[in-house]
């Protein structure tokens, strides 16, 4: 359903009535639109917990604004790393097949993710800076999970977020370049 009509087009009494149960039921097990859609597009792997992308946002602003961008890099690596490289590449197929799913993805990530944290890093052009910030992160994932990048591919969590989470933090929350400044 999300595919056929995108993120914002379905809704989750619809996605209930198409599984054939009550919409409490759907609730039951997802606390949001956001999360179900997360579980669709990536499912959980045999004995990964559901992932919930309001505490991905919580646990990428938790600490200090100095580690914003390590954290984010870690969620994010952490998350992908512990479902399959292979689930990476199947998203990442699946969304640019054209069948509607790039839509929903953009949707869903920008909705669930990026303007919340954008929401609250309380900086100028938030929505331009997370935007940034997840192009390079998506980036980084092509590089380990689809092209296989050796040294990427065999890098662990912790050497990738050291490396690109300077990049990203300088994103998020560094000072803008004066010609990006509102005037």
């Amino acid at each position: 359903m999300f595919a056929d009509k995108g993120y914002a087009g379905a809704s989750v009494r619809g996605i209930a009535r198409e599984a054939g149960v009550d919409p409490a039921l759907v609730h039951h097990y997802f606390e949001s639109k956001p999360a179900l859609f997360f579980a669709s597009v990536m499912p959980v792997a045999q004995g990964l917990p559901a992932v919930n992308p309001s505490a991905l946002v919580d646990q990428v602003l938790s600490g200090p604004v100095e580690e914003i961008g390590r954290r984010w890099v870690l969620a994010f690596l952490t998350t992908w790393d512990s479902a399959g490289p292979e689930r990476f590449r199947a998203l990442l197929l699946g969304v640019t097949s054209g069948d509607g799913a790039l839509g929903s993805l953009r949707q869903f990530v920008t909705e669930a993710l990026l303007l919340p944290l954008a929401s609250k890093l309380q900086v100028d052009q938030p929505l331009l800076r997370t935007q940034a910030a997840a192009a390079t992160v998506v980036g980084l994932a092509v590089g380990r999970y689809v092209v296989r990048l050796p040294e990427i591919a065999n890098a662990s969590v912790e050497t990738l977020a050291a490396l690109v989470g300077p990049s990203v933090q300088r994103l998020l929350v560094d000072p803008l370049p004066n010609e990006l400044l509102p005037s």
